[in-house]
């Protein structure tokens, strides 16, 4: 069997775990609580036509067809036998193609430089809390909050590493997923249009780890909030960056469309309209040369691109810097699929030039695609 069928068969099994895990919906009604997430059973789907790619060598029990609604009891079970099944199969990635990682700092010392008074400090605080027990093996923060550089802009990015015995067991699976869906209103708290949840790895997904999925370097700039000190041992694969590259960009074209057709656009969508196009320099980075931390990275790609497209990045830099909540209480768990469309009562922003941002942003994506196509 081809390693692109196998590696589109762990893709697809690492993006079911983490929208389940995140609290994916199983019922169009959930969807009211959870809007950050599609269905999950269509995107179940996937992997059952990547199945008949895999000449029949894995799990395929899955009978499932495009519309039909499957609980969460029976998809942690069919969820972990794939898991099992799957990576019983495959096994390891050589030895040779291993990477040792350690975070930079442990909780303990993040700790003595946070301000406890802060809000989003605390929630992170209860989110460790919370999630230590014997079937997570770390959870790991990053970005601004694990850099203490956060702004009004920011919201909690975190990694949760699952021990793989927690698949052996369905109940022990949903009991957790329970958790972190529980867990997304400290997200919510900290950063009222937070849209991607926590990040979840496997140990076995260590052993065959794309760096599409969260480059190497954001694991060794982050903070051990469970305070491990021993070496983390990935191995690496082929990453799909450039398929990421595209469907940023289909994103981007989609709010472009909405602008020429009129269309209210959402404070969630413009929020996640300027992290992408924020984003886009680093996955680019990643393409071309090498993964770069985000930070390092829009100092880095600045002179790939002319000063006229570069014009995107800038802008949407001022957003994020000007970007505030004016009411941050009024958008709680129970109120936050209606916050995603009452734009101006919720967020304050930079005035936005619908037109000028979408010219700006268009030779930007028209530059990038044209190095990629080289």
């Amino acid at each position: 069997m081809k390693k692109q069928v196998i590696w589109d068969i762990q893709d697809a099994l690492h993006n079911n775990i983490n929208k389940f895990m995140n609290g994916s919906n199983m019922t169009k009604s959930a969807k009211m609580f959870y809007p950050h997430y599609q269905r999950i059973n269509n995107d179940f789907v996937s992997i059952t036509h990547l199945l008949k790619q895999a000449e029949g060598c894995f799990f395929s029990e899955i009978n499932k067809k495009q519309n039909e609604t499957i609980s969460e009891k029976d998809f942690a079970v069919k969820l972990c036998r794939f898991y099992n099944e799957f990576y019983s199969q495959v096994g390891r990635m050589s030895k040779n193609k291993a990477k040792s990682i350690k975070c930079k700092e442990t909780y303990n010392l993040w700790r003595k430089k946070t301000d406890k008074n802060n809000k989003a400090i605390q929630n992170i605080e209860n989110l460790r809390k919370i999630l230590a027990e014997d079937l997570v093996y770390d959870f790991i923060l990053h970005g601004s909050y694990g850099t203490l550089d956060y702004t009004a802009w920011s919201d909690i990015d975190a990694i949760v590493i699952l021990c793989d015995d927690i698949f052996k067991d369905p109940k022990k699976l949903l009991l957790l997923r329970k958790k972190i869906v529980n867990l997304q209103i400290l997200l919510l708290d900290t950063d009222p249009l937070h849209h991607h949840g926590l990040f979840i790895v496997t140990k076995k997904q260590m052993d065959r780890y794309p760096q599409s999925y969260l480059p190497f370097v954001v694991y060794e700039n982050g903070i051990s909030m469970f305070n491990r000190k021993e070496n983390m041992i990935f191995c690496e694969r082929p990453s799909s960056t450039l398929n990421q590259i595209r469907e940023a960009i289909k994103f981007l074209d989609s709010i472009h469309k909405k602008i020429d057709k009129h269309t209210q656009i959402s404070a969630s969508e413009w929020k996640s309209y300027f992290s992408t196009v924020l984003f886009l320099p680093c996955l680019y980075l990643q393409y071309a040369k090498k993964p770069y931390y985000k930070r390092d990275a829009i100092r880095e790609i600045k002179t790939y691109f002319s000063s006229n497209a570069w014009e995107a990045v800038v802008e949407a830099t001022e957003v994020r810097n000007k970007w505030n909540y004016t009411n941050k209480k009024t958008i709680k768990l129970w109120n936050v699929f209606v916050s995603r469309y009452l734009t101006k009562k919720t967020v304050k922003i930079v005035r936005i030039d619908q037109q000028k941002i979408k010219e700006k942003t268009t030779v930007f994506i028209s530059e990038l695609e044209n190095k990629i196509e080289k």
